[in-house]
């Protein structure tokens, strides 16, 4: 299962179709194999219906509610969604960061402090994914679940290097105090 935020109105700034149509490509020669649970904020349905076409299983979550994301394997980001990251983080699930354009990625900057910011790039740069990177993923059999931990292990050190840490109680460790 696997989590799908995106953002996408139209070719603007930040998120294209085109990005929407080259995930959903690849997600296709696997659609026998996975269901996706889509996560938008506005009203297009851009993704659900590139979903549709291609034959893939999803469903909607209602807008702003990330509890579907709990039950995912892998969280996809289409560009650099806040949603996202705050689902990974509240769920302990993976994250990679998806696009279509190579330089997507190149002019973030996460903090000031230059050592930081090239250790938090690193990390960064380990959870961008391209289309071969991502059907790489999905075609690689038995070691499928290892590569998903180690993209969660990775996911978990970059949340922590920008701000969410293991420290803030993550929505299952407070449900476990009530």
């Amino acid at each position: 299962i696997i989590s799908i935020f995106d953002n996408n109105y139209g070719e603007n700034a930040s998120i294209r179709l085109k990005y929407t149509k080259d995930l959903v490509k690849i997600l296709s020669n696997y659609r026998n194999n996975i269901s996706c649970i889509v996560h938008s904020k506005i009203k297009y349905f851009y993704l659900e219906n590139e979903l549709q076409k291609s034959k893939i299983r999803y469903m909607k979550a209602l807008k702003g509610d990330f509890n579907l994301a709990a039950n995912s394997n892998l969280i996809i980001s289409i560009g650099f969604q806040g949603a996202a990251i705050k689902a990974a983080f509240a769920f302990n699930k993976p994250i990679i960061f998806f696009s279509s354009d190579e330089g997507y990625y190149n002019d973030f900057i996460f903090s000031d402090d230059a050592s930081n910011n090239q250790i938090t790039l690193e990390k960064f740069k380990r959870l961008i994914f391209n289309k071969y990177d991502i059907n790489n993923l999905l075609s690689s059999g038995n070691q499928y679940y290892s590569n998903l931990e180690n993209i969660r292990s990775i996911s978990s050190d970059f949340l922590e290097l920008i701000g969410f840490s293991n420290e803030i109680t993550n929505i299952f460790s407070y449900l476990e105090t009530l």
